[in-house]
């Protein structure tokens, strides 16, 4: 995987002599299709993740020599899941940082609503446009840290599986995975303003930790409840958010029932400046207290990896505890 950076280089990297289906995100269907007007492509908007969904829209198709996708994460499963289907070749264009899902192999999809990784393919080349991610709204850009700093409350449940079910803990591994947490302390400033150097330093960092979890075998070293808990919130709503502010809520969440340095993960989120509070996300106070109170249902039924949500039950009491907490720093 080669990762390419720089200012308007979209329309020169890609060739003009292959034919490429390119799926892209709505809101930047006109942009895209102007400026590689004099390309063979062809340009399709992604369908909904449902995996029965995604499969009838494959099938259907042009013929190409491979995909493209430039978008979000959404825009970035799609094209993996076409290409993968295809025996395409994969190119990726995030025009957003707001999730890792461009520089990771696995693919994920939605099977009765619920978040599911099937398949694996890497991206030949991720072509980062500058020029493209500042023009998006600073706040979704900033949003991209949750799935770094969800490191610290997935490798709290990682070491209590290892403790309570004997799952294999790798104190090494879970070492490098802190250490990105403090990489994205150092580059707050930059993250927060999405600057050239904070929009490499964060795929960077996507790039390490999808490396940590190559390492393991699966996503222990940054994914756990806080990931598990958004996922049932999108299950009950059947809603998409943005995934790194849906996300650093539920790291709140979840570093308060885990009793685990709440005020200093805090302390991080704000200063990279992301959204987390339920009114900015549109979250009902019933839907918060409906998505703690059936967690361990939902993990459990699920057969989601052990956490936090697998050792405790919520009440409505102990839901009502937990949301205060996100407002009393």
């Amino acid at each position: 995987m080669k990762i390419e950076y720089g200012h308007s280089i979209l329309e020169h990297q890609l060739p003009k002599d292959r034919k490429i289906l390119i799926v892209v995100a709505e809101p930047l269907y006109e942009q895209i299709h102007s400026l590689l007007h004099d390309h063979d492509a062809h340009l399709v908007l992604p369908p909904s993740m449902e995996e029965s969904e995604l499969e009838t829209f494959a099938g259907q198709l042009p013929p190409g020599e491979w995909v493209l996708g430039i978008g979000g994460g959404v825009c970035m499963d799609a094209a993996k899941y076409i290409a993968w289907k295809n025996s395409l070749v994969l190119w990726q264009a995030p025009s957003i940082v707001s999730v890792d899902a461009a520089v990771t192999e696995t693919i994920g999809i939605r099977r009765e609503g619920i978040v599911r990784y099937i398949g694996t393919i890497w991206p030949e080349r991720v072509l980062v446009d500058i020029d493209l991610i500042q023009s998006a709204p600073k706040h979704i850009n900033r949003a991209g840290s949750g799935d770094i700093l969800s490191i610290h409350t997935a490798l709290y449940d990682w070491k209590l599986a290892a403790e309570i079910t004997g799952e294999p803990y790798y104190p090494e591994v879970a070492g490098q995975s802190k250490q990105l947490l403090e990489r994205i302390s150092r580059a707050s400033s930059d993250i927060y303003n999405v600057t050239s150097a904070g929009i490499k330093e964060l795929m960077n960092l996507y790039v390490a930790e999808v490396d940590l979890c190559q390492q393991m075998g699966n996503s222990r070293p940054e994914e756990g409840s806080e990931h598990f808990w958004a996922y049932h919130v999108e299950y009950l709503t059947g809603q998409s958010y943005i995934h790194g502010e849906l996300v650093a809520l539920g790291i709140l969440l979840m570093s308060a029932l885990q009793e685990n340095e709440l005020p200093r993960i805090k302390a991080m989120i704000d200063s990279l400046g992301i959204r987390y509070r339920p009114e900015d996300l549109r979250l009902s106070h019933k839907t918060l207290i409906d998505s703690l109170v059936g967690a361990k249902t939902f993990v459990q039924n699920h057969d989601l990896p052990f956490s936090i949500l697998h050792h405790l039950s919520i009440d409505e009491k102990e839901a009502e505890r937990l949301i205060e907490c996100i407002y009393e720093l």
